[in-house]
Order: C-alpha cells, then sequence, then structure tokens
C-alpha cells in the first residue's frame, strides 16, 4: 500500500472515530415543579398540568430522552375547620383518593411507574401529565383543600445525536477523500 493510500486510510478511521464518538448515552435528571398557593374547594375540580418539554433547566427531549423513573409529590393541606377531606387523584388514566387531608399538610407521593396502567409509558407520548384534584368528600363544615405545590422528578436515559457542525465536518471529510483518492488515481 502506497503512503497516498495509508494517509487516507488514516484519515478516514480518525473521522468515523470522530463522528462514532460524537454520539453518547447518559442518565440525565428532571424535574418540573407546579407552585401554589390554590384554594380548591368541595365539588369544584383543580386542573393543573406537568410539562417536562417546557425547554427550562432540567426538561426532557423525547427524541433522544427515554423516561426510566418518575415521581409525582403533590402537597396539599385543609384549610381549616378540623374536618375530614377526602381528595380524588386523577393522574392523567390512573385515579386514587387520599383519606384525609390534615389541617398540618401532607404531601401524597405517587410513582408513576408501578401505579396500574404505567404512566410513565403514557408520559414518554407527549411528555404532559395532567392532574385533576377534587374534593369528594368531607365531614362538617366547608370541605376546602389548599394546593401548595406539584412536584415531578426523575430520570431519564438520554443519547446525545451529533450537532450539525459535526455533520458538516464529517460531510466535508467525505468530499476531502473523495478528491484526495481522485488526485491519487489521477
Amino acid at each position: 500500500m502506497d503512503r497516498g493510500r495509508l494517509a487516507l486510510s488514516t484519515f478516514a478511521a480518525i473521522l468515523a472515530v470522530g463522528f462514532v464518538s460524537s454520539a453518547s448515552a447518559g442518565l440525565v435528571t428532571f424535574t418540573d415543579v407546579v407552585n401554589g398557593p390554590i384554594r380548591f374547594v368541595e365539588d369544584t375540580d383543580f386542573h393543573y398540568r406537568h410539562n417536562l418539554l417546557d425547554n427550562g433547566p432540567g426538561s426532557l427531549n423525547l427524541a433522544t430522552d427515554t423516561i426510566q423513573d418518575a415521581v409525582l409529590a403533590i402537597a396539599l393541606r385543609d384549610d381549616g375547620g378540623n374536618e375530614e377531606v377526602k381528595v380524588r387523584f386523577n393522574l392523567g388514566k390512573f385515579t386514587t383518593f387520599a383519606e384525609n387531608v390534615p389541617d398540618t399538610g401532607r404531601t401524597f407521593t405517587f410513582d408513576l411507574g408501578t401505579l396500574s396502567g404505567n404512566l410513565i409509558a403514557w408520559l414518554q407520548q407527549d411528555g404532559t401529565l395532567d392532574v385533576t384534584l377534587r374534593v369528594d368528600e368531607h365531614g362538617t363544615g366547608d370541605a376546602d383543600v389548599i394546593f401548595a405545590s406539584s412536584t415531578m422528578t426523575g430520570t431519564a436515559d438520554r443519547v446525545d445525536l451529533p450537532e450539525p457542525t459535526s455533520m458538516a465536518l464529517l460531510a466535508g471529510g467525505v468530499v476531502a477523500v473523495r478528491f484526495a483518492r481522485r488526485r491519487l488515481r489521477g
């Protein structure tokens, strides 16, 4: 093999290794917070949405990220009255109940991967989770609840795709290799 072909092969190998190494994988964490305080009362729905694609810090890109786990923590408290308040949680396609929301407050935690219907697969579709809270039952007096906050946290596997600049360098390298080959032949 002559020097020109050896140089050309070496250049092509370095270019290929550089291109392949630009795609890497890693675990990233994400967080989305919806803040209160917001008061809602019996027989009234309170809706909000967690959006993991809002382009803020900790947001996801569904083209490169695969959600591995997610936990939702909803902080509520009874707005006084010492009545027993039952709240219905509707998380996308999953519904459950909290038997008592105390005056002092309580954080209700949901592992989205273990709930019936696996909400992680649902979340992976469009990066959002719609939540509806409703006071369904109470003892005596007014049933009103204060929504303090809702925090979704989790991890995702991320595969970094080559940037457009890397793609342009690769294309330039391929063109240079073709011209070098022609020059060696001609």
